[in-house]
């Protein structure tokens, strides 16, 4: 499946762009009774998406896919915004998140954490880890990661 996502990242990012857009993240979520191709999307520019937006980049997406679609089930596509409080998957949404506070859970007790659940400063980033609380925190011990947003 994640083969199929980044099949489709770079062609549809590149038509995206054309309407500064741009792709946030993709998820491919598989249901008992449907399953589900979402697509979260931003401006180039980082301005709010507003619904016609959504409906621009859903034309696009599906007039890609009508000609080049990767997966043999059926499944309901969904174009969003990626919202306040975003999932950081990629290297460049921990970069986005530099010296603010975000929300990581872990797939086991790292070494200075009493926990596997915190928040706390994001300092730095690499291409194989992240420094919050001056504490390493490599990706693949990473399970859950959100950037926060106070009211």
């Amino acid at each position: 499946m994640k083969e199929n996502i980044l099949m489709l990242e770079i062609p549809i990012n590149n038509l995206l762009h054309q309407y500064a857009y741009s792709i946030y993240d993709i998820d491919y979520i598989q249901e008992k009774e449907r399953n589900l191709l979402q697509f979260f999307i931003e401006k180039t520019d980082k301005s709010n998406i507003n619904l016609e937006d959504c409906i621009i980049a859903n034309n696009i997406i599906s007039e890609y896919l009508d000609k080049n679609d990767p997966f043999e089930s059926e499944y309901i596509l969904e174009v969003t915004s990626p919202g306040i409080i975003r999932n950081l998957k990629k290297i460049d949404h921990f970069k986005q998140q530099i010296g603010k506070v975000i929300n990581v859970e872990l797939n086991k007790d790292v070494k200075g954490f009493s926990t596997t659940k915190l928040t706390a400063i994001l300092t730095s980033v690499s291409e194989k880890y992240i420094i919050i609380d001056d504490i390493k925190i490599y990706y693949e011990d990473i399970k859950l990661a959100k950037s926060t947003y106070e009211f």
